[in-house]
Parts: structure tokens; sequence; C-alpha cells
């Protein structure tokens, strides 16, 4: 009724624990701050020395880790054959956990989608380390269950108020923030963000806003505390704090056993959270060589001294070792098919995003033209205001869409050159340069003046590089 006992070893930056459940309630719990330059192997080792009792399974919950959300385009996701994409994720996320795509080891779970490219969250570990912490818990007559980065655990930490089932929580760990929404006795909403996404906090406050729509009754009442947990974050951000913020600190050992509590008989449950498991290690290509010599030693020595009585047996032999042959054979074509069809995924994905990077510097310079376009006449008309005086003159402004014809008159001659002067100081910055002005002498005065004047305002001409 109760389920079997399991042992959650906790490893964070600041602390290692580890605690025994039985269905979702913890039995014992005990834990002691990290030393310093432990790294993970270190870490584990420490939490399993304060075990009361003996092994069984075993769940690591370690921050060292890489644990991320990607997004996969529609089209390249569409052609990931069935069952490969633990695989085709190690070799997409590469560039950023680091770690080559023969030593990874991935978990994915699928994320809600926003938009037409499907979202996952994906942890990953090099494969050796994993080998090595599942042989340190066999070593301790315990077995590696899995291992995961202890973001998104589905139960509320703390308690709720008296009536209240809704509840929510936003995760914030050194490399990424987890939101989880939901109502007790039944599954939680979640969405996951990279610190990279420069609108993250934007969106995670729209995200809760829909939760709380869908899963509030309408009233002040009904509105959930919201959980804030911190690992090392930092200051907290400004969708953290505030009246119905309730900080919960890994930091703090007390704090520690009640988070271990959320995530109780939860680690069974499917598609919760990304899970590593340690897959069976392949024969390896000496290994086979040397089954190989053996068995061919064998058949051998039994046709040499029982060749009439077991020629059968030997046919049998052959046969089986023939169809072994034939299905490593098989193995490796499809491993070959397998790395082709990634390549020729990832081929596709880097045309589609250089595609998106034109389209997206395309428009941004679309919006500059267009923003100096509309600041062009008001800043010339304040330009000639401030520029023109008593004895200067502009009586039309003529546009044919490329050039901007400023005719007018002034008193002097110098006083035109003047405003076209102070005019190309202004729209330079535009890329826009001013003629000489055209003038022409009235002739009214014995100076020669008033003056009709003419001037241009057109594109400056791209310089050359020197």
């Amino acid at each position: 009724m109760f389920g079997s006992s399991e042992n959650l070893v906790i490893v964070t930056g600041s602390h290692v624990a580890i605690a025994t459940t039985r269905g979702r309630a913890v039995r014992s719990f005990a834990s002691q701050q990290r030393e310093p330059n432990a790294d993970v192997v270190m870490a584990v080792e420490a939490a399993l020395s304060l075990a009361p009792s003996r092994l069984g399974k075993i769940w690591l919950l370690v921050t060292d880790v890489w644990s991320q959300p990607i997004t996969i385009a529609a089209d390249v996701a569409r052609r990931i054959p069935a069952g490969r994409l633990a695989q085709f994720v190690c070799f997409e996320v590469e560039p950023l956990s680091g770690i080559a795509p023969p030593q990874g080891a991935a978990g994915v779970v699928s994320l809600p989608t926003t938009g037409r490219d499907p979202s996952f969250w994906v942890t990953e570990i090099d494969r050796t380390l994993l080998e090595q912490l599942s042989s340190l818990i066999e070593s301790r007559g315990g077995k590696l269950a899995g291992l995961l980065h202890p973001a998104g655990a589905p139960q509320p930490i703390l308690q709720p108020t008296q009536g209240q089932r809704q509840w929510q929580r936003i995760e914030l760990w050194p490399d990424a923030v987890v939101c989880l929404a939901g109502t007790i006795g039944r599954a939680a909403s979640r969405r996951v963000f990279s610190l990279n996404e420069l609108d993250w906090e934007r969106d995670a406050g729209t995200w809760f806003g829909v939760q709380l729509a869908a899963h509030s009754r309408g009233d002040a009442a009904s509105e959930p505390s919201l959980e804030v947990l911190t690992a090392g974050f930092g200051q907290l951000p400004t969708i953290a704090q505030g009246p119905r913020a309730t900080v919960v600190s890994l930091d703090d050992a007390a704090q520690l056993q009640a988070w271990a509590g959320a995530w109780a008989g939860q680690l069974t449950v499917k598609d919760v959270v990304p899970i590593v498991t340690l897959p069976k290690p392949p024969m390896s290509a000496r290994s086979k060589t040397f089954a190989t010599a053996g068995l061919a030693a064998a058949l051998l020595a039994i046709c040499v001294s029982h060749y009439q009585f077991a020629s059968q047996s030997n046919r049998q032999t052959v046969s089986k070792a023939q169809t072994e042959t034939d299905l490593l054979t098989e193995r490796q074509t499809r491993m070959q098919e397998t790395v082709k069809e990634v390549n020729e995924l990832r081929a596709d994905q880097a045309k589609l995003q250089a595609s998106q990077a034109k389209l997206v510097e395309e428009v941004a310079l679309f919006k500059a033209a267009t923003a100096d376009q509309k600041k062009r006449i008001p800043e010339l008309l304040k330009t000639l205001a401030e520029a023109c005086s008593e004895q200067v003159l502009v009586h039309k402004i003529e546009s044919d869409g490329r050039n901007i014809r400023v005719r007018g008159r002034c008193v002097a001659g110098q006083q035109a050159d003047q405003l076209a002067e102070a005019i190309a100081r202004k729209f330079a910055p535009y890329g826009l340069a001013v003629s000489l002005p055209d003038k022409q002498a009235l002739k009214a005065q014995s100076d020669g003046g008033p003056h009709e004047f003419t001037f241009i305002i057109s594109e400056a001409p791209a310089r050359n590089a020197p």
C-alpha cells in the first residue's frame, strides 16, 4: 500500500543529504555541509556515509549536471526516429553542455509548446562520470535507479493554508528557472526558462497569471501563496518578491528536509522531470573479437575429436554464430544510419537558423530606416526654426520621395551658407548630406541683396573603406 523504501541522495552547491522515503513520507533524513572543493563523486560519497542502514534503490538529485530547456525546429523534430530522441539531443546540446555526443547520457521530457516548434527539458551528464557514481553506489550495497537535476519537484514544499488547495512555486537555480503551479492531488503544470532568455521574468509572470486564472475561483481568498525556492541564485528578481512570496532556501538544512518531502513518491511518475539512467553497456570490439576467436577454437576442437558424434551440433553452433554476426552487422548499420540522420538534421537546422538570423537582421534594418524617415521632417522644421532669423525666410519645402528641396530668401548671401551648414550638422547622424546653396542676387539693394537660395538634402554617398 505504501510502496517500497527509496533513498534520495541530494547534492547541492552547499549541502549533501540523504533521505529515506516510503510512499510519500520521509522516514529519515540526514545532511551536512558540502566540502568547498569536493567534486560530485566526493559529495555523493559523503552523502552515502550519512545513511543510517544498508542502502537499496538510490536516486541521485545533483545540481552538478547540465539541465536546460531547448527548442527543436518542427521540421527537424518530425524526422527524429521513435526512441532516438535522447541520442539526438546529445548531438543537439553539445555546444551548450560541452559533452561529446558519444560520451553523453541524457534524460528528456516534453514541455508545453507555445509556438510551432516543440520544446524539451534535457538533463545531461558525462557517461563515464555516471558509471563511476553507479559503481560507488554498488560498492556500498545500493543500486542506482536514476540521476536527475533536483529542479521541478511536483508537490508543494510548504503546507497550504487551511482551505487552500492551489499552490505555485518559482525555483531559482544558477542556470535555469522552473515555474510550477497546480492543485493538491493533481498533476502540476510546469514551465522551464533558460537564464539566457532576456524576457524570462516577463514570460514567467504571464504564465503564472494564466495558471492562476485557470485554477482559482475568481476571488482573492483563492489566490495561492508563491513558494520561492533558491539555491545559490543571488538577488531575488522582482517576480519572486511581494506579499505572496515565501522563500525556501536549500542552503538551510531544515528547509532542505521539507523540500526532500516534496520529492517523496514522485520519482517513479513518468515524464515529470528528465531522469538519466545508466544504459546497458554494449560489448566492446575487443570482447567481440575474443568471443569469436574462442568460439572458433572450440568448434575446431570438437570437429577434430568428436566429428562423427557432434557434426549436427557443430552445424547448429555455426548457424547461431552467423546469426549473431548478422545481428551485430545490422546494429552497426543502424548506428551509421543514425549518425547520418543526425548530421542531416543538424544541417537542416543550421540552414533554418541562418535564414531566421538573416530575417531578423533585415527587420532590424527596416525598423531603423523607418524610424530615421519619421524623424527627418520634424528635425528639419525644428532646425529651420532655430537657425532662421528675421533676415532669413524659408518659403517652400519640397520632397520627391528621395530628396528634400529647401527654397528661401535672405538679406546677405552668407546667411544661406550658414543655414545649410547648420542643417548639414544636424542631419549627418541620419546619413544625409546638404548641397551648397544655389544663390541668385535680386539686386534690389546696393550690395546685390536680397538673395534667392535653394539647397537640396539627400542621402549621403557611402564612404569607401580606407
